[in-house]
């Protein structure tokens, strides 16, 4: 008993061994429990050297996030979804042709080049098309129109439903560009250097 108090709390290192590729997990989860053992549990206590263990583990979650494949297929296929949204509502735009419908029009069009660039990017690998801060902005300004537009959707006198899957699909593009691939472009080019 005495023993696995000193180690690091287990769901703690099965998340991190989860969350890391194989060939290199093994070495930073000894390394980390290394360091846990002799250095911080000694200095900080059993509390402050758990959330020291626990900032580690989970800064390895971007990193996951992006190279998982499950992820990057929730993006392609939210990608394709919000693209599919964005031509029907550019769509309706032209039939309708209610006043401001060119700003609208050029925005629809800016979120679809938005939505193939993310999926180019995660396609390719390094991505040599769009850098990181570019996606981040993209996927940033998603995330910022779509709860402007699910918010005002609310509020408005008529609910439409089309607006809120639309605005749900944006903030949900936005946020999955952001995990999988906001620092793709200085990570990949960080790679190329070394």
């Amino acid at each position: 008993m005495k023993e696995t108090a000193k180690t690091p709390p287990r769901w703690m290192e099965s998340l991190l061994e989860r969350l890391l590729p194989a060939h290199t997990g093994e070495q930073i989860v000894g390394d980390l429990r290394e360091e846990y053992i002799e250095s911080m549990l000694p200095q900080r206590g059993r509390l402050r050297a758990n959330l020291w263990y626990a900032r580690h583990a989970l800064s390895f979650l971007p990193c996951a996030f992006r190279q998982s494949r499950a992820m990057g297929m929730l993006l392609i296929c939210t990608s394709i979804f919000t693209m599919i949204c964005m031509g029907w509502l550019a769509f309706m735009e032209v039939v309708l042709r209610h006043p401001g419908y060119e700003s609208r029009m050029a925005l629809e069009l800016a979120f679809a080049v938005s939505c193939l660039a993310a999926m180019l990017a995660r396609r390719l690998t390094p991505p040599r098309i769009v850098s990181g801060k570019y996606l981040r902005a993209g996927g940033l300004l998603m995330i910022l129109f779509g709860a402007l537009a699910f918010l005002e959707n609310v509020r408005a006198v008529h609910f439409e439903g089309y607006i809120f899957v639309i605005s749900l699909s944006l903030m949900a593009q936005g946020i999955l560009t952001l995990l999988t691939l906001g620092g793709s472009g200085e990570s990949a080019s960080g790679q190329s250097a070394k």
